[in-house]
């Protein structure tokens, strides 16, 4: 809950106000922001550490950490294939950043001072919604992605936006229904 206001104070009255006086016409796929979060590589996925164990004969961190940027950069694929262009990266990886970097998006790094150790990823995407309400104001919505959607195509990522523009906020859970993988807003909706 903490997380949803914060990111919806991010957002500010102004904009709010803005995006409902003006009946935003623009298409809502290019019109939207995304922020990604991304751990550090070398601890990211440590519950795959025994699966990869077998297969690599040990616990590999680099073998975990190199899944872990390819489903990133595949997702970043399917974020761009349905026409987001506005993506913001934040992490304490040096080597995220600079993949970030070179195919084009912003990279942030991750501050430590500006959130509790167990904040997880809430405190990378509090950090990149506000980088990105501030670098791209004309956004009509923000969306927070898990870096780690290896099975997202354009295709898909489209048809939720889609899906997306009929509500003020709506969310996509993994397969489970235990997570949430994508949450998006909308004006006054946007969580």
């Amino acid at each position: 809950l903490e997380f949803r206001r914060v990111l919806s104070d991010l957002l500010g009255q102004k904009f709010r106000d803005e995006l409902l006086s003006r009946g935003d016409s623009r298409d809502p796929m290019t019109s939207v922001a995304a922020v990604l979060a991304v751990k550090n590589l070398h601890r990211a996925k440590s519950r795959l550490a025994a699966t990869l164990s077998t297969a690599f004969e040990g616990d590999d961190p680099v073998a975990r950490g190199s899944l872990v940027l390819a489903m990133f950069l595949d997702t970043v694929d399917a974020l761009r294939g349905a026409g987001i262009s506005r993506l913001v990266v934040v992490s304490p990886d040096d080597e995220v950043l600079a993949a970030a970097r070179h195919s084009g998006m912003r990279g942030l790094s991750e501050s430590p001072h500006r959130a509790p150790a167990d904040a997880g990823l809430n405190s990378a995407f509090v950090e990149g919604a506000r980088w990105a309400r501030e670098a791209w104001p004309e956004s009509t919505g923000l969306m927070y992605v898990q870096a780690d959607l290896p099975a997202a195509t354009s295709t898909s990522v489209a048809a939720v936006l889609r899906a997306a523009g009929e509500h003020r906020s709506s969310f996509v859970t993994d397969r489970d229904g235990s997570g949430t993988v994508l949450l998006h807003g909308t004006g006054t909706g946007v969580p």
